[in-house]
């Protein structure tokens, strides 16, 4: 498209004029810069190519598509490129071995995102101790029953590529940030279903593990279309014995629950105890639709899974292993404020 952009001859004629010339001079601009974007992306690809054929590439360049360059079954092949300079070569050169290594940046990026954001919202609805407690629980157990998962064999074999990027012990360092968010969000939206606001006020020890088991059961739901994904379709993690759900075993769903009670009942004994301290700080006052932000996170979550989950068989659970929760959670937040906006 922008390769083979043509500057009507009448346009030429007025060149000299500063209005004309200043468009075709930034229309010709733009263009190069387009070129060189595509040229570069071409030669990123060709570096993949041959050393990770999985890696996909962006639909996105449908639409820059130069000379050169066409567009075969979901993937850029390029056919010729003009040489890139020597800086940018190398630059492009170092970013494909990264991505050749096999880290998917958006899965990684994401897991970030989503970490500091749970953050930030709890920052505002406990106040920083308490999430801080929270986030160093979270992703300290996390990390550790993870890590004695893969190290002793305890849990039904598995291992993680380097789509997740570092490792630790043969845990993915971003992995337990993945924990920490998303609990987070399943932590609010049990206390929305419960108790009508995403913050817990009710303290006995049975309401905490009824919640807790509560919370673990939400968590897991989640799974049922992230294992899925990420296995076949990410290859963030390898099951070394598969199973009878899509080639995943039926133990990893039990480890889950367990893993995201253990979890679960840390952080919310060790939430009680901090909020009964004579320095606690009162919970602010929210509106409701920031307290729902939690509930809008999980939800966003389950209709991703709607959209691009994978196998396309797992695109129908969601709704129900998901969205039920979310509407609970949302009818016990307005139910608590009497159903007022």
């Amino acid at each position: 498209m922008f390769a083979n952009l043509w500057v009507p001859s009448e346009w030429a004629k007025h060149d000299s004029c500063s209005d004309w010339g200043g468009a075709i001079t930034r229309i010709r601009k733009v263009r190069s810069i387009l070129q060189t974007i595509v040229q570069g992306a071409a030669y990123v690809h060709n570096q993949c190519k041959a050393y990770c054929p999985r890696i996909p590439f962006g639909e996105v360049w449908l639409f820059v598509r130069p000379a050169g360059l066409s567009h075969r079954q979901g993937t850029i092949h390029a056919e010729t490129h003009k040489p890139i300079p020597g800086p940018l070569s190398a630059l492009l050169t170092r970013a494909a071995s990264r991505a050749a290594a096999g880290a998917n940046s958006g899965l990684i990026l994401g897991n970030v995102l989503f970490g500091l954001a749970a953050l930030v919202h709890g920052t505002c609805l406990m106040g920083w101790k308490r999430i801080l407690a929270f986030f160093c629980i979270a992703c300290g157990l996390a990390f550790a029953l993870e890590f004695l998962s893969i190290g002793t064999g305890l849990a039904t074999p598995y291992h993680y590529t380097p789509v997740l990027g570092p490792c630790l012990g043969g845990v993915a360092l971003v992995v337990p940030l993945g924990w920490f968010s998303m609990m987070y969000s399943s932590h609010c939206l049990v206390n929305c279903i419960a108790e009508g606001q995403a913050l817990s006020t009710r303290g006995s020890s049975i309401w905490i593990l009824l919640l807790s088991l509560l919370t673990a059961l939400v968590l897991t739901a989640w799974d049922l279309t992230l294992d899925p994904f990420m296995v076949h379709r990410a290859h963030a993690w390898v099951w070394d014995q598969g199973g009878p759900y899509l080639g995943i075993p039926l133990a990893n769903y039990v480890n889950w629950v367990e893993v995201s009670f253990i979890i679960a009942v840390a952080c919310r004994f060790t939430d009680r105890t901090l909020a009964s301290q004579p320095d606690a700080v009162p919970a602010p006052s929210m509106g409701r639709w920031w307290e729902a932000y939690p509930i809008a996170v999980y939800a966003l979550v389950g209709l991703s899974d709607i959209a691009i989950g994978y196998p396309p068989a797992t695109r129908v659970i969601s709704p129900f292993a998901m969205g039920i929760p979310v509407l609970a959670g949302l009818a016990g937040l307005w139910q608590s404020r009497g159903g007022e906006g």
